[in-house]
């Protein structure tokens, strides 16, 4: 069944699906609706720019008037922008727009910025090298627990699920597969399961 990031709590209360299978970003405006999984894992997000843009060392430098950010209608990086850099100018696509269509205006200058994780700038630079640079790689702006959405009143499930992600963690089959997609830099922060071993 699709959705968009804007519209899941909705499509989740009218129950077209049972779980959002995609992971999503931990946000308090969905939480208020909805219920979150424990994280998978987490995701710094970087503000990118075109390769050869000289005007953005760091990211305070965006809190422009003359700047244009892009981004999703609903998306996250939307309220990034308006707590970060209230100056800038927002240009917003339609939800359901697939995610390179908001890089593509960036390296058409149709906007200035925007932004993304590591792995859809990845994938965009490797069909597109040159064109875009992460501004701080070394400073994401956000980083954000990864989780799966479920309905309000489905604490069981929830919890069910929470439970097998703990043992995915444990007995090491989320590394497994970190080792074997984790292809970006700066792509993944992975999540552990928090306890001591008393014999170390």
């Amino acid at each position: 069944m699709p959705t968009g990031w804007g519209t899941i709590v909705a499509d989740l209360n009218a129950k077209k699906f049972d779980m959002l299978c995609s992971g999503f970003w931990v946000h308090p405006n969905v939480g208020k609706f909805a219920l979150f999984t424990r994280p998978v894992f987490f995701q710094p997000v970087f503000v990118v720019s075109r390769a050869d843009d000289k005007r953005f060392s760091k990211t305070t430098n965006l809190n422009d008037k003359e700047l244009t950010m892009v981004a999703l209608d609903g998306d996250n990086p939307v309220n990034i922008a308006k707590a970060d850099f209230p100056k800038a100018k927002i240009l917003t696509l339609p939800n359901m727009t697939d995610f390179s269509q908001v890089l593509i205006n960036v390296s058409g200058s149709k906007a200035d910025f925007t932004i993304v994780d590591a792995v859809t700038f990845g994938v965009f630079n490797k069909n597109n090298p040159g064109k875009l640079k992460i501004v701080t790689p070394e400073n994401p702006i956000r980083i954000y627990p990864v989780s799966y959405v479920v309905s309000a009143e489905d604490v069981v499930f929830r919890d069910a699920i929470n439970a097998a992600l703990d043992e995915l963690i444990l007995d090491g089959t989320i590394d497994r597969i970190f080792d074997k997609y984790d292809v970006y830099p700066n792509s993944y922060y992975r999540a552990v399961v928090p306890y001591r071993n008393p014999y170390f």
